[in-house]
């Protein structure tokens, strides 16, 4: 079993034809979310939990600011 990593999905995969983004709640077709697997960014994504490309790119950018402790 491998680590927590980023996924990027379509939402068609999802059975949608476009996602809202619940950070900006932009519609998007393609959704970001972290998870342990491909089954469970399924999931999270049918639970809300997917984000837009800027939004996931926030997420990781302030995530790394706060394990680095930075704060530009």
């Amino acid at each position: 079993m491998g680590g927590w990593r980023w996924f990027k999905v379509h939402a068609e995969e999802v059975g949608l034809e476009e996602y809202k983004c619940p950070g900006c709640n932009w519609s998007v077709e393609t959704v970001y979310v972290y998870a342990p697997s491909y089954e469970d960014a399924i999931e999270l994504i049918k639970e809300g939990y997917g984000l837009c490309a800027e939004c996931m790119a926030e997420a990781v950018v302030e995530a790394e600011e706060r394990l680095s402790g930075e704060n530009d």
